[in-house]
């Protein structure tokens, strides 16, 4: 009974930081990924972690903005407001880390530390690909939730009309 106790203990902590990158790893939360759409014509705020101290650079709509992780090592950074647009771009996070840091990451990976690394040596990159711009809806509700339109009593007027808007 006592195993039973352990190994359940034991995936509950694993579930908890099973997601969770390694210690200094630049890091964005699950609310970002891949072909999201963002609110239009609201600013957009983005955050995440990276090795304290490191310089980050996101490149947003064609547009760099740049920002410093803390010494907590949470970085973050407010997009202006975008009109809608269905023209799908890839939204490009890198974060350098410090010297020292990044001579430490090279060492303990391996690679040879007997040259000057210089201020920048180590990067991460997340790319976010495929993310449009258009009006954003929480939903929550019944099961119906999941009924689409081509479900409905009137799904043919609905679609018909539905062509006529995002244009993008």
């Amino acid at each position: 009974m006592m195993l039973v106790k352990v190994i359940a203990l034991a995936m509950v902590l694993g579930s908890l930081v099973g997601g969770r990158p390694a210690p200094g790893a630049l890091y964005v939360p699950s609310i970002y990924g891949a072909s999201m759409v963002l609110q239009h014509g609201a600013p957009v705020h983005f955050w995440g972690t990276a090795e304290r101290g490191s310089q980050l650079t996101i490149n947003y709509f064609d547009k760099e903005y740049k920002t410093t992780a803390s010494k907590d090592g949470v970085w973050n950074v407010t997009f202006p407001p975008r009109p809608p647009s269905l023209t799908p771009t890839d939204i490009v996070i890198e974060a350098v880390r410090p010297a020292a840091a990044a001579a430490a990451a090279a060492a303990a990976a391996g690679l040879n530390t007997n040259k000057a690394w210089g201020e920048k040596v180590v990067s991460d990159k997340l790319t976010l690909s495929d993310v449009v711009v258009g009006k954003v809806f929480l939903c929550s509700g019944q099961s119906n939730m999941g009924l689409g339109v081509d479900g409905t009593f009137d799904a043919p007027a609905v679609l018909a009309a539905a062509g006529s808007h995002g244009s993008g």
